[in-house]
Order: structure tokens, then sequence, then C-alpha cells
């Protein structure tokens, strides 16, 4: 059992270690703002899916608004998802004077259906930029977020994936374990395993999100992975980019329930993805949070042991990560989210069966 222990516990490190070198990677292929620019698109265009977001839209204008622009040829769409919260006359008004960009809002039809993945075919086929940026309409953006975008598009790209990170002090669960799922995305992508990417900060180009619709439109959920997917199938050219100028900051869920939900919706589309190395890195990583719990069925001792050296060892590594984007970690919330763990993937791999996640106030098709 020792000997078990010893080894699973060098595996972890050294798999930590790896994904930690990829982080580093995509940090050092990075490009900033005082790095030449070889390519530069003519023009892009923002898209930002709405649906119910009255009471998020003034700080994403306002970091809108602060953008340090360059020359480029630029203009947002804004989609309403059939809104019944006043996000529309909100939004109407924040952008009335002197907004920096060129700005059109459009709005489903019933005869156009219902949710993000709809609202985003509606915009893409509105846009004639060649490379379109896609956010989340509760996220808020650095000043410098659009011209780090600008320097890491380059000629070749055909899909970039951006990091995301949770505010909110509350929602201390969520930013842990929402840390965890980004150091797993570009840790294996910086070792050249693309596995995960997150919708609410993206940017591809056009022509080929269009035709990869049809890849991704079964379902309410999943814009971003079966995007991937669909890109990986017929290797597209995809690119990860990682500073602290780049992050897209979205609020985390203010209920329980909502983050559950949102959980439920991604644990029910796993099913469905093909994608090499991704459900073998998350069994893995599903398994050993319940590693601790198996050992100590048979050997108490040993199992608190592997628990501890386990969450030390996690707690290194996500605090490293966490710290490119200046985050702190606290130890002891870190440590009590792991123990709520096992009891959080149990739920996460029974919900589905029994619950049809909502989604801001509608039951969704995962």
């Amino acid at each position: 059992m020792i000997l078990f222990v010893t080894v699973l516990i060098a595996m972890h490190f050294l798999l930590l270690w790896k994904l930690n070198e990829g982080v580093r990677n995509v940090i050092k292929s990075t490009q900033g703002n005082t790095f030449p620019t070889i390519y530069k698109p003519k023009d892009f265009t923002i898209i930002i899916p709405i649906r119910n977001e009255k009471h998020n839209l003034n700080l994403l204008i306002q970091s809108l608004r602060n953008q340090r622009l360059e020359d480029y040829s630029s203009k947002i769409i804004f989609v309403n998802d059939h809104s019944n919260d006043g996000s529309l006359s909100n939004l109407q008004s924040l952008i009335e004077d002197n907004f920096p960009f060129e700005t059109s809002i459009l709005s489903l039809l019933e005869h156009e259906g219902s949710g993000k993945k709809n609202a985003l075919l509606k915009a893409n086929n509105e846009a004639t930029s060649e490379f379109i940026i896609q956010i989340d309409a509760d996220t808020i953006l650095t000043e410098n977020w659009l011209n780090s975008i600008m320097h890491n598009v380059q000629l070749d790209t055909d899909l970039l994936v951006l990091p995301v990170s949770i505010e909110g002090s509350a929602q201390w669960f969520e930013k842990l374990e929402f840390s965890a799922l980004q150091f797993v995305t570009f840790g294996m992508a910086g070792n050249g395993f693309p596995i995960l990417c997150n919708g609410a900060n993206l940017v591809y180009r056009n022509c080929h999100w269009i035709t990869s619709f049809g890849a991704i439109r079964n379902g309410d959920s999943g814009d971003d992975i079966f995007l991937l997917q669909d890109f990986m199938q017929k290797n597209r050219t995809i690119k990860y980019a990682y500073s602290r100028n780049l992050f897209a900051k979205t609020h985390g869920a203010k209920r329980l329930t909502d983050f559950m939900h949102q959980r439920l919706r991604w644990a029910g589309k796993n099913q469905n993805v093909s994608i090499p190395k991704y459900k073998s890195v998350m069994i893995y990583l599903g398994i050993l949070q319940f590693m601790p719990l198996i050992i100590c069925v048979f050997n108490l001792s040993i199992g608190l042991v592997f628990l501890v050296f386990k969450i030390v060892l996690d707690y290194y590594f996500i605090k490293t990560y966490r710290l490119h984007n200046e985050e702190k970690t606290s130890f002891s919330l870190f440590a009590l989210s792991a123990l709520l763990m096992p009891i959080y993937l149990s739920t996460l791999i029974v919900g589905p069966t029994l619950i049809n996640p909502k989604w801001k106030g509608r039951k969704v098709n995962v």
C-alpha cells in the first residue's frame, strides 16, 4: 500500500509539473503590447449574446469604453436572446453617448429560436469581418484587452483561446474549481494537447465558425468545446494566448443552485466530446479526487497521509497558476474545497440523469 501511494503521489506531481510547464509555454508564446505585430486583421467584430444581463451590462460597457484602441476597423454586435428583465433598454441607454465602437443591436425573432447558439449564428451571419471576438455579457475587460488580442491574432490563426477568471469573493469554491479547469486548459494546450476552451473569451475566423455550426448546434450547451472539437477534426490552426491583459473576468454564480445548474450543463455534454485525451484527463482527475477515500477504506493512516500530500501539491500548482493573474489563494479555503470535491463530483455524475438543468429561467437540453 505504501509503495502504491508513493508511486501515485509521484505520478500526480509529474502531471502537475507538466501542466505547469505547459502554462509557461503558452505564456512564453503570447505576444505582449510591446512586440511588433506581424499580422493585423483589417477589421473585426465583437459579438456579445445577451440573456437577462441588465445588472451586468454597466460594468461590461464601461470596460469597453475604457479600451485603448489602436487603428482598427471595429464593430460590436449585441444579440438579445429574448431578455425579459429590461436588458435591451438598459443597453441602449448605456451606449447612447460617445460609445467608441460602431454598434448593432439584434434580437432573436420567434422563428429563429432561442439560446446562445442561435444568437451567435444570427450575429455571425450579420458580421462581415474576417475575425470574430466572442465574449459573454457578464465579463469585465482590462484596458489593454483588445490591443493584446490584436497582437496575438496572426495570419494562420483560425481559433485563439483566451483566459477567463471568476470574480466575487463569495464564490470561493467556484473560483478555485474554475482556476483548476483553466490550469488544465492552458497546461494541456501548452503541451500540444488542446482539450478545453471557454466561450466567454474566444477569437475565431468567421467563415470557419459558420461552416462548423452544424457540428455545434445540437443542444443548448457546448458552443465552445464543440467548436474546438470540430476545428481539431478539420485541422484548423488553434492557438492559445495567456497574459493578464487578455483575461475576461466574469461574475460567479449568485446562488449555489445557479452554480450547480451550470456545472450540470457542462457535465451533461461530456458524452458527446471526442477530443483526444479529453476523457482520459477528466477521468484521471476525477478518480484522483476519490482516491483518498478509497485508500482510507483499506488503511486510514496512509489514506490521510495521501490526502495531505495531494492537497499540498494541488495547492502549490494552482496557487502558482493564479499568481499569473495576481490572484491570491487561501490554503484553508483550498483545503476545504478539496474535502468538498468528492461530494461535488458525485453530484455531477448522478445529476444529469435526474435533473434537467436550467439557464436564466429556461430548461435546457445538454
